[in-house]
């Protein structure tokens, strides 16, 4: 991670919470290529890939008890885990929905009813995919993007990475891992075999996410809040992250 040199949730100094860092070097591989784009040289995939699998491993091993991370999620257990995750999700899309969304509803309600147990409490990165971590020279130098950092089940974060969206046209999780591959080496380091099922139910949860993530966007543009228009842009994909996530379900 970059170091963070100074923060401050307080608005009064630049107008909204910050946070300075250090830069780190490197650049993105992208998760988006058009159909055209070759694929990665397997031995740089390879390498990469192994590096990416392990530092989420790392992650998910961190002993967050009696940290501040701890504060993140107060009173959350392997048992609870997913229906705290799946509350916060509900009041994002309370706040930020500028219409009733049917299918969300109905999301909501199969998640809460398969909630599953976790097989341990996990810091959780949120955003774990290509994309958010830069490399350099075939080694990553920094994972990126914590702003939606929080304690859940770590399958969370393999259901995410594990979207259709970040394969890039190839067969690989995040166009890195075989996924047979990333499951057995991630499960070998934290100590746990991966359950199929949860990854499953924490796809439909991330396609629910995504769509939220749509519709904050699509909010802030029309409350003003910012004028990029990639906002609103992203507002149009609310519709498609529902029908995959129903698809999911079906």
């Amino acid at each position: 991670v970059p170091q963070a040199w100074w923060h401050s949730d307080d608005p009064a100094i630049l107008g909204a919470p910050f946070l300075f860092c250090a830069k780190a070097d490197g650049a993105a591989v992208v998760p988006w290529v058009s159909a055209t784009e070759p694929p990665l040289d397997d031995d740089y995939r390879r390498a990469l890939g192994a590096q990416f699998i392990d530092a989420l491993a790392a992650l998910h091993r961190v002993p967050w008890q009696g940290r501040p991370v701890a504060q993140l999620t107060p009173g959350i257990t392997a048992d609870n885990a997913a229906r705290l995750t799946v509350d916060h999700l509900a009041a994002q899309i309370r706040r930020w929905a500028m219409r009733p969304y049917p299918l969300a509803d109905w999301g909501l309600r199969w998640l809460y009813d398969h909630a599953p147990v976790a097989p341990h409490v996990a810091i959780v990165h949120g955003d774990y995919r290509t994309g958010n971590f830069l490399e350099q020279g075939g080694h990553i130098t920094a994972i990126l993007d914590w702003e939606l950092v929080h304690l859940g089940d770590p399958h969370e974060d393999l259901g995410w990475a594990s979207l259709p969206m970040y394969k890039g046209g190839s067969p690989y999780i995040c166009r890195l891992a075989e996924p047979e591959w990333f499951y057995r080496r991630y499960g070998e380091q934290v100590g746990f075999a991966v359950d199929m099922g949860s990854v499953h139910y924490y796809q439909v949860f991330n396609f629910l996410k995504l769509a939220a993530t749509h519709m904050a966007a699509a909010r802030c543009f029309e409350d003003g809040r910012f004028n990029d228009l990639r906002m609103p842009a992203m507002g149009s994909q609310i519709a498609t992250c529902l029908r995959q996530m129903d698809k999911l379900i079906e």
